[in-house]
């Protein structure tokens, strides 16, 4: 007798089965569904964890590009501005800085004696005081965290904005500073104008015939507005920071803009003849230090067939008269 026969007359002796109780039905029904879950949720498991494995394997190459660890992916960033001088404590991303160049997303911190100049994207300088943090975003948006900050554009068409947490100041080619601590936040205007976006309403600020708007905003958005002259000794800490100029190829009509840049004068010729002369008259090798410009610049001139003049609001440039 084959199996199949015998598991048939097996039936037969037994009969029909009963039905199960329904209470005993439903309880047998959910333990086999828990256990199907159960086993779901295993492979689930098993899948998420091969998944979080690949995951971390990429952060842990994505950190040390971050680090450096992988310089030749580092490498392929493009610079956006150049350290082009400091002085004292600072740092780049909290770290002693071993490259001049600055990428967007640096931190710059300077410390209690710290200063330095920033060289920035069309013809933009940023001269940072001691005790400054700034983060550059791009070549048009930096973040200021606190400190005092020097802003010198020649370049009216392309606006730098700075972050605060206060609202956006932006620029229309122009120098001011820049400053702000827990309780307010200061504009002071050189030349030119720049327009303060804060949270609470807009203003403008303006330079013009010697002088140059300043507005003090507390935590209540309050402004209180004065003016100050280019050329108070406020802005001497600025000479104190920013970086010396390169004479070689540079013709004297450049060094005196620069000079006027740096303090505040109006750079007057006296005549056209002497206009034209600084224009053609072109330097070879040297430097200017901004600190010792008005022992340094009629050294320099004394090589020329110019001279200079300095008062309190002006420099003025004439040709020197033939003996």
């Amino acid at each position: 007798m084959q199996d199949e026969d015998r598991i048939e007359q097996l039936l037969k002796i037994a009969g029909r089965r009963s039905e199960p109780d329904p209470d005993v039905a439903a309880e047998i029904e959910l333990s086999t569904r828990q256990a199907w879950m159960q086993t779901v949720r295993a492979e689930k498991r098993k899948r998420q964890r091969k998944l979080f494995g690949l995951v971390g394997a990429a952060a842990i190459v994505v950190l040390a590009v971050a680090m450096g660890i992988y310089p030749g992916f580092v490498g392929n960033a493009t610079p956006i501005a150049t350290l082009a001088h400091s002085s004292g404590e600072f740092s780049v991303n909290r770290s002693t800085v071993s490259s001049k160049d600055v990428y967007p997303g640096d931190v710059i911190e300077t410390g209690n004696n710290g200063f330095l100049s920033l060289s920035m994207p069309n013809q933009t300088t940023l001269v940072f005081a001691e005790n400054t943090t700034l983060k550059i975003e791009s070549a048009t948006q930096v973040s200021l965290t606190k400190g005092r900050l020097y802003f010198d554009s020649l370049d009216p068409e392309t606006a730098l904005t700075i972050h605060t947490s206060w609202g956006n100041v932006v620029d229309v080619g122009t120098q001011y500073e820049l400053s702000i601590n827990n309780n307010a936040l200061k504009v002071a205007l050189r030349e030119g104008e720049v327009k303060l976006n804060l949270k609470k309403g807009t203003h403008h600020a303006m330079a013009a015939n010697g002088f140059g708007d300043v507005l003090l905003l507390n935590r209540q958005y309050e402004v209180k507005r004065s003016q100050m002259a280019t050329t108070d000794i406020h802005w001497n800490w600025v000479l104190n920071a920013a970086a010396e100029l390169d004479l070689n190829g540079k013709s004297i009509y450049e060094v005196l803009t620069w000079v006027g840049r740096m303090t505040g004068k109006n750079i007057v010729y006296a005549t056209t003849q002497a206009k034209n002369s600084a224009m053609n008259t072109h330097l070879s090798g040297g430097s200017l230090d901004p600190k010792m410009i008005e022992d340094t610049l009629p050294l320099i001139l004394n090589t020329t067939q110019l001279s200079a003049n300095f008062s309190t609001q002006r420099i003025e440039i004439d040709l020197i008269s033939a003996p």
